[in-house]
């Protein structure tokens, strides 16, 4: 079955944002040196330093996203791309797979990241949307993917595994759960005594780490939700 969707090529928008980056920060300080302290000035300096390279990045999005044509069956994996080397992964080759999802002003997508037996890896990130929150679409690549792998694994004496991203696994719950702690408790110890503003500057920071750890667990439970849902579809129950 073929699939036309649109495959992402991180190392170029990460490229193509550190050096607009600097690009945007060297004429933001020269825009402040000039200003002579012109508050319009700076402020539009600022302006163009923390939103100048996402502009950059968003407009120039043709060049890191390019439209691909995913072919899925029971035996292999290919990804054809005009005036590119096709990707062709034989299931028979691999270990494990994962799929990490991501999104982004680009949109929706995830980065499917396959391993061989002999060590070698194969990554690529696929901008289609596959994961509705609640469940894997049906009319997507990676539905199809998962089944076809979930056939070659019943019929094959070797299974293919899905192996889950970081902040699925069990050692990722420990640390987030300690870290949350430490935070609490850094937090009571601040107003068990010290002066008022070494309290103020601890929890302060300390709402702020809080506040980073539930936007990882958020992302957490989504992704523990997207494996389960992933493993369903592979096992033939979706």
């Amino acid at each position: 079955m073929n699939f036309h969707i649109y495959r992402f090529y991180r190392a170029k928008a990460i490229a193509s944002g550190f050096l607009s980056f600097v690009g945007f920060a060297l004429l933001g300080m020269i825009l402040v040196y000039l200003s002579h302290g012109n508050y319009s000035v700076i402020t539009f300096a600022a302006i163009l330093f923390f939103l100048g390279p996402l502009v950059v990045v968003f407009l120039a999005k043709n060049t890191f996203m390019h439209a691909v044509s995913v072919e899925v069956t029971e035996a292999y994996l290919k990804v054809a791309e005009v005036d590119r080397e096709d990707i062709l992964v034989r299931w028979t080759t691999v270990a494990d797979y994962q799929v990490e999802f991501t999104k982004s002003f680009f949109g929706s997508g995830y980065a499917l990241k396959l391993t061989g037996h002999d060590g070698s890896k194969t990554s690529v990130i696929l901008y289609e949307p596959a994961f509705s929150g609640r469940s894997i679409r049906e009319d997507s690549a990676l539905y199809r993917l998962c089944r076809s792998i979930g056939k070659y694994n019943r019929s094959a004496g070797q299974p293919i595994n899905l192996r889950p991203n970081l902040l699925a696994t069990r050692p990722a719950t420990i640390i987030l759960i300690v870290m949350g702690v430490l935070v609490l408790g850094a937090i009571g110890f601040s107003y068990l005594g010290g002066a008022r503003t070494g309290r103020f500057n601890i929890t302060g920071f300390s709402i702020i780490v809080l506040i980073l750890i539930a936007g990882i667990m958020g992302r957490k439970k989504e992704g523990d939700q997207a494996y389960r849902q992933l493993l369903e579809v592979q096992n033939g129950s979706k």
